[in-house]
């Protein structure tokens, strides 16, 4: 964190400079809060659009994937999630393929 050292007048401005940007930054991070971070160990679960986003491909491909059995995924309900471990263990397993 940079503190805000100012010992002459001609440090003003850049002093001030610096305080408004922190508080515009404190403003941002009230007005936009987030969930807090996953523990240690905890595994991301995303949802179908945000998976065929991370692999860049279409939802009909994702699920062509999860049928076939090259990535697994997780039934909550009616929802189908993915975990982020299983989609970097089946990119693993697609580079292991294609480097034989």
């Amino acid at each position: 964190m940079e503190t805000i050292n100012i010992t002459s007048l001609e440090q003003v401005p850049a002093g001030l400079t610096l305080l408004l940007k922190k508080v515009t930054d404190l403003e941002f991070i009230i007005s936009n809060p987030t969930t807090p971070p996953a523990a240690p160990g905890a595994d991301e679960l995303l949802t179908r659009k945000e998976t065929a986003a991370r692999l860049n491909i279409t939802l009909a491909t994702l699920h062509q994937y999860t049928l076939s059995g090259k990535i697994a995924a997780n039934r909550i309900g009616n929802r189908v999630l993915y975990k982020e471990s299983d989609i970097q263990n089946a990119l693993r397993q697609v580079k292991t393929q294609s480097c034989k």
